[in-house]
């Protein structure tokens, strides 16, 4: 482990977009810190990989759309590791589809929870 490693932040780093940046990021020599929400198992799986070799990681649980567990993550990422180098939110769900009048305000409620307020918590909290 490389203690001048620079930090990299990847939430829903598990799968898809999110996985890829924590390979390479752990490839470059960056200590990573994956945040998951749900799929623990995934997160820990990746995270073992990269310390099997010799890289630098971590998985703390986060849910992108409650701004305390937000700042909770954060606040854990800083004690263990400093102040984050790099951030990579990579959480997103798919909205429903269909013509806008067939659509509920209640049906994308979710979409604008996790794609737009979940982006900002996270932002917010980084850059404290």
């Amino acid at each position: 482990m490389n203690s001048n490693a620079k930090t990299l932040v990847v939430i829903g780093g598990s799968r898809g977009i999110g996985a890829a940046i924590v390979k390479l990021g752990a490839q470059n020599g960056y200590r990573i810190v994956l945040g998951f929400h749900v799929q623990r198992l995934p997160a820990e799986t990746i995270t073992r990989a990269i310390l099997d070799k010799g890289g630098d990681a971590a998985a703390f649980p986060v849910d992108v759309t409650d701004f305390a567990s937000v700042e909770s993550f954060f606040d854990q990422v800083v004690a263990t590791y400093g102040t984050p180098d790099a951030v990579a939110h990579c959480v997103g769900v798919p909205g429903p589809q269909g013509a806008l009048i067939d659509l509920s305000p209640g049906s994308i409620a979710g979409l604008f929870t996790v794609n737009l307020t979940g982006v900002f918590f996270c932002v917010h909290a980084a850059a404290r």
